[in-house]
């Protein structure tokens, strides 16, 4: 290589050995799944009431609300329960009520009514489910809430929860008020409850309290929340609905705490986690697949979090079967999560990157590396994290990985490109003369000669170093046969995760 290209490369990279490389690879990676994460999940859940279906518009509705508010503020209660319905309907609705002078006033002192106290919990909850500024003036009934979880009163309980669930969902100063006036341990206390759906809508709210890095979080982790949550899933052992929100829970926490990934091997959560996935794959329903997600996620946090993580979960018979089952999955959330996990395994040590060489895992990445964007690009990273182990490189040529990434490298989009240019160095300076072959039997050459004309300088830079290195011409070839050779003077590419 030139040594004013290997000044420029030298600039841009500096030297790393395998294992930096996989725990640098998997922290990008991991931090950019949690921020598309925190964006996919479903963060607010109005109360839908179906007792009233009939079409409204908005000018009926706001004189109907207009004429309910002075009634709601006398306590007469057929006017609440017609109140509960209207808010139902959406932010229409409880944009047109809050416009009603002292309207929140009123609901908050039928908060106080017992005879009213469900019905006006209820317009709470979907007030709060609706625009953030909606959820601002629903905060302000947060206290009364919080008492709620310890009402004689079941369905009070649930909609208290609930409410306090959808005003977390918002944003952090309302959670650091929640937190601030006690919603944690009374949350807590409602996992406690005997009915399943007090349990499950506290799970719901306690899994928002833990949005970003909430200090929500050391409180449950000073309560032993693995042993806690799992006591929740095995109290109600037949209810899918509350296992997935106590998963919910248990993802943010292993998202952000090492000691609490500890807590969930210590007191069994992996098997329980591999029995839950195995169960909703199992059903049917499409809403029980679902329930999936959640479990997924968490032994993805148990392998990418822990020492020894992905060992213990890899040593459960259920873990490669579903894995496969989860990659031909036409479910996209649930095959992209389970690429995650993948690529989280293989970023690991040689023994659990090869586990999945044994059980064919890699011609499912390669399959992935022809379909949509996310999956293309969860594929490669779980590909390329194989190709840094021993013997990884053979695998990914048996497997016909060389054609799924040239397509890589035809594409217009520069991260895809430049996955491609790390496949075809890793298997060149550690696949010997099959890779060389293989890559030579493609048109991998003449896309390198292009790309050292790409608009990208990085892309420029590493398709000349390519082609320099392994593909010079005669006379620069035996220049580098004569001289001393050292894989550790080209390092793998590390790229970073769109």
């Amino acid at each position: 290589m030139s040594s004013n290209l290997q000044q420029k490369y030298n600039e841009l990279h500096h030297k790393e050995d395998s294992a930096q490389r996989r725990r640098a690879r998997a922290e990008e990676t991991n931090h950019a799944r949690k921020q598309a994460r925190e964006k996919a999940l479903s963060l607010k859940r109005a109360f839908q009431d179906s007792a009233d279906e009939e079409t409204i518009d908005e000018a009926a509705l706001a004189v109907e609300i207009q004429s309910l508010v002075p009634q709601m503020r006398d306590g007469k209660h057929e006017s609440m329960l017609r109140l509960r319905n209207l808010l139902a309907r959406g932010s229409e609705a409880v944009e047109l009520f809050l416009r009603v002078d002292h309207a929140m006033d009123g609901l908050l002192h039928q908060l106080s009514v017992p005879a009213n106290q469900f019905e006006a919990c209820s317009c709470v909850t979907n007030i709060a489910a609706s625009l953030p500024e909606h959820t601002a003036q629903a905060v302000r009934a947060a206290p009364y809430l919080i008492t709620f979880l310890s009402s004689q009163s079941v369905q009070l309980q649930e909609k208290a929860a609930w409410g306090l669930g959808n005003m977390a969902a918002d944003n952090a100063e309302i959670r650091d008020a929640l937190l601030a006036q006690g919603a944690v341990p009374a949350l807590l206390h409602g996992l406690d409850s005997p009915a399943a759906p007090v349990v499950q809508q506290s799970a719901f709210a306690l899994s928002n309290m833990l949005r970003g890095h909430s200090p929500a979080a050391e409180v449950l982790a000073r309560h032993n929340i693995a042993a806690v949550l799992l006591r929740v899933v095995t109290t109600h052992p037949d209810d899918m609905a509350v296992a997935a929100e106590a998963c919910w829970v248990l993802s943010f926490m292993t998202a952000n705490s090492s000691p609490v990934i500890g807590d969930c091997l210590r007191v069994g959560w992996v098997p329980l986690l591999l029995a839950l996935l195995e169960r909703a794959l199992a059903s049917e329903d499409q809403a029980a697949s679902e329930y999936a997600l959640p479990a997924l996620r968490t032994i993805g946090n148990i392998c990418a979090g822990a020492e020894g993580g992905a060992t213990v979960v890899l040593a459960d018979a259920r873990t490669l079967p579903s894995l496969q089952r989860l990659l031909l999955s036409t479910n996209r959330a649930l095959k992209l999560e389970a690429l995650w996990v993948v690529s989280t395994v293989a970023g690991g040590s040689s023994a659990e990157a090869g586990a999945l060489v044994a059980a064919n895992i890699v011609p499912l990445l390669v399959a992935q590396l022809s379909g949509p964007h996310e999956a293309r690009v969860e594929a490669a990273h779980g590909l390329l994290n194989i190709a840094d182990h021993a013997g990884g490189a053979e695998a990914l040529l048996t497997a016909n990985a060389t054609d799924g990434f040239a397509a890589l490298l035809r594409t217009p989009l520069v991260p895809l490109v430049l996955l491609g240019l790390q496949y075809v160095e890793l298997v060149l300076r550690t696949g010997g003369q099959p890779a060389r072959e293989a890559v030579m039997s493609s048109d991998m050459c003449e896309m390198l000669e292009a790309l050292q004309y790409h608009d990208n300088e990085n892309i420029r830079l590493r398709a000349s170093m390519l082609i320099e290195r392994y593909f010079p011409d005669d006379e620069a070839a035996a220049a580098a046969e004569a001289a001393p050779q050292s894989p550790e003077e080209y390092p793998a590419w590390r790229t970073s995760h769109p």
